[in-house]
């Protein structure tokens, strides 16, 4: 049986704290002291949308994937995003906007009573934390619990920093930008 889609975003936006649902102009809006954080529609083709409000700097990103992200009439100019639903529809992805767009809306207080957006980690700021886990481990002595770090970190160096990590001496690990 197939997904119902206004009833997944309906399930995810109606979730967060004094969330409603009104109707619009024919179709569900969902909102937060009267001001909407999910907007649903249809495109030209007859495809269920929604729209939401992106965090700063994330709009051209999605916009820059293509389909199903596209410029919705009137708010995009404001930093909303649409977004198409249907069977290739990434749920993670889609409840991941209407939470930050939430976010975006809901008064501080409502906002943070979700908690903080978790931010992305570079890849460098990834490896730096693997394998600042792996020379803790040698410096106390324990053998590190996941050997591949340091030659994961290694092999993707090629378009960013070096490490060079050695495991019998973790005195003479390097890091070069």
């Amino acid at each position: 049986m197939a997904l119902d889609p206004l009833q997944a975003v309906r399930d995810i936006a109606l979730g967060f704290p004094e969330a409603v649902e009104k109707e619009t102009a024919g179709h569900p809006t969902y909102r937060v002291r009267d001001k909407v954080f999910v907007g649903c529609g249809q495109d030209e083709e007859g495809r269920t949308t929604i729209t939401v409000k992106a965090v700063t700097g994330e709009q051209g990103t999605l916009l820059a994937k293509g389909d199903p992200y596209f410029l919705p009439k009137y708010v995009g100019s404001r930093g909303w995003v649409g977004v198409r639903l249907d069977d290739e529809t990434d749920w993670r992805k889609v409840h991941e906007l209407i939470i930050d767009s939430y976010r975006e809306i809901a008064p501080g207080p409502l906002a943070m009573s979700i908690g903080v957006r978790s931010a992305e980690r570079s890849r460098a700021a990834a490896a730096f934390v693997a394998v600042g886990g792996v020379i803790g481990e040698l410096v106390e002595g324990k053998p590190p619990k996941d050997q591949q770090v340091a030659e994961d970190v290694q092999e993707d160096a090629d378009d960013g920093p070096r490490i060079a990590l050695d495991p019998d001496d973790p005195g003479s690990s390097t890091v070069e930008l």
